[in-house]
C-alpha cells in the first residue's frame, strides 16, 4: 500500500469516526465545570445550593439565585464520561484489528504524560499545598497520583488539584473496559447493563445506608464514594450507544423525552436522599441526547455560528483546560487578595476574577494541547507502529 492510499485510508477512517458535534459538547462541558468551581468564590460552598432539610433551598443573599444554572457545572464530568465511553468503544470497534495492548498504549499516550505535567506542575512549582516539604505521608499521596488511585485516599482526592479524582476514575474505567466486553458478549448489552445500572444505584444509595452513624448521617467510604464501579453504568451507556450506532441497531434512549430524563436529573439533585442518583441521571440525559443527535431527530445548538465555532475549539483544549483550570483559578484570585485585599476580600470580586482567570487559562492550555498532548499521541501512534512491524518481522 503506497503512502498515498494509507492517507486516503486513515483520512476515510476519521471521517467515519469522527462525531462533529462532540466537540461544542465537550466545550459546553468545561465551561460549566469552571463556571461551577468559580462559584466557590462568590459564596461559601455555593457551588452547591444548601440544604435545608431534605431539600436544597435558595441561597442567601437572594440575588444568588440569577447564577442557579452554574451550580449545575458539575454535570459537565457526566457528559465527559459518557462521551468518553461513547468514543473508546466506537474506536476499539472499528480498530482494524483489536487489541487490548494497543487500546492500552493508545490511552496511556492520551491522558498520561499531559496528566503528569500537570501533576508535577501542580506538585512542586506552583503548589496549593507544600507536597513538596510535607511529611511522608504527602509523598505517598503523590504515589498514589503517580498510579492514577489517588482517588482511594480522602486526603489525596483533594491534594495537589482538585479535578484529578475524576482522572483517576476514568483511567481506572479504562482497565475494566475488557470486563464490560465479556459482559456483553456473554449477557449482551441491555442485560450487561442493567447488571451495571442495579450495581451504581446500590453504591450510590443502599452502600451509604450501612455506614450510617450514630446521628444517622452517612459516613460514604472514599473507596465506595469514589469507586470506578460506581460510575461504571454512568460511562458504559457511552460505550452501549456507540455499539448501537457501529451495528445501525436502535439507539437506547432515542425514544423518551428529553424533558423526563431532565426532570429526574434536575429533580433527584434538589432531593438530598435521591441526590447520589443526579450524576447517573445527568449521564442518561446526555445519552439520550445524543442518540437523538445521531437519529437526526434534535438539532445541535441553538447558538450563533461563532458561539459553536469557539464551543469546538474550547472542546478540544478541554482536557488540558480541564487539567490545568482549578489550581490557576485559585492562584488568580490569592494573587488578586495579595495585591488589594481591601477590594477583593468580598465574593462577588473573587468571583468575578476567577471567572475571569478564563482569559488566560485558555490560552495555556492551548500551549499544553499543542506542545503536550499533540506529541505524546504522535509518539503512541510511533511506539504501536514499531511494536506492529516488529511483530510482522518476527
Amino acid at each position: 500500500m503506497t503512502i498515498e492510499q494509507q492517507n486516503v485510508e486513515q483520512s476515510i477512517d476519521r471521517r467515519s469516526t469522527y462525531i462533529d458535534f462532540f466537540d461544542p459538547l465537550r466545550g459546553i462541558a468545561i465551561v460549566g465545570v469552571f463556571i461551577f468551581h468559580a462559584l466557590d468564590f462568590l459564596a461559601r460552598n455555593y457551588a452547591q445550593l444548601p440544604w435545608d432539610g431534605w431539600f436544597r433551598t435558595l441561597p442567601t443573599p437572594r440575588w444568588l439565585v440569577l447564577v442557579f444554572p452554574g451550580t449545575l457545572g458539575w454535570a459537565g464530568v457526566a457528559l465527559f464520561f459518557v462521551i468518553s465511553g461513547f468514543c473508546i468503544h466506537l474506536s476499539f470497534s472499528r480498530s482494524r484489528q483489536p487489541s487490548f495492548t494497543n487500546f492500552y498504549l493508545r490511552r496511556f499516550f492520551r491522558i498520561y504524560p499531559p496528566y503528569l505535567f500537570a501533576l508535577l506542575l501542580f506538585a512542586f512549582v506552583i503548589p496549593r499545598h507544600e507536597l513538596a516539604f510535607g511529611p511522608f505521608s504527602t509523598w505517598q499521596q503523590l504515589g498514589l497520583h503517580l498510579a492514577l488511585i489517588n482517588n482511594i485516599d480522602i486526603h489525596s482526592i483533594y491534594r495537589v488539584n482538585n479535578s484529578f479524582w475524576s482522572i483517576a476514575i476514568e483511567a481506572q474505567l479504562y482497565v475494566i473496559y475488557p470486563v464490560l466486553l465479556f459482559l456483553a458478549s456473554k449477557l449482551g448489552w441491555r442485560k450487561s447493563l442493567a447488571v451495571l445500572a442495579v450495581l451504581e444505584v446500590f453504591l450510590r444509595l443502599v452502600a451509604p445506608v450501612l455506614y450510617l452513624d450514630a446521628t444517622q448521617q452517612a459516613k460514604i467510604p472514599t473507596w465506595i464514594e469514589f469507586s470506578p464501579l460506581t460510575y461504571w453504568y454512568s460511562w458504559s451507556i457511552g460505550a452501549w450507544l456507540a455499539d448501537a450506532y457501529l451495528l445501525k441497531k436502535p439507539l437506547p434512549f432515542v425514544k423518551a423525552p428529553l424533558w423526563l430524563w431532565a426532570a429526574f436529573a434536575i429533580g433527584t439533585y434538589l432531593i438530598k436522599p435521591l441526590y447520589p442518583l443526579s450524576f447517573l441521571f445527568f449521564a442518561i440525559l446526555t445519552t439520550a441526547w445524543i442518540a437523538k443527535r445521531l437519529n437526526g431527530e434534535v438539532s445541535l445548538l441553538r447558538l450563533p455560528n461563532f458561539c459553536t465555532a469557539y464551543l469546538s475549539r474550547i472542546g478540544v483544549l478541554s482536557y488540558s483546560i480541564y487539567l490545568l483550570h482549578q489550581p490557576l483559578m485559585d492562584q488568580a484570585v490569592i494573587l488578586m487578595i495579595k495585591l488589594r485585599p481591601s477590594l477583593f476580600a468580598a465574593p462577588l470580586p473573587k468571583f468575578l476574577v476567577a471567572l475571569s482567570a478564563w482569559l488566560f487559562i485558555v490560552p495555556l492550555s492551548a500551549l499544553l494541547y499543542r506542545y503536550c498532548e499533540l506529541p505524546s499521541i504522535r509518539l503512541g501512534k510511533i511506539v504501536i507502529e514499531k511494536m506492529r512491524m516488529a511483530k510482522q518481522s518476527s
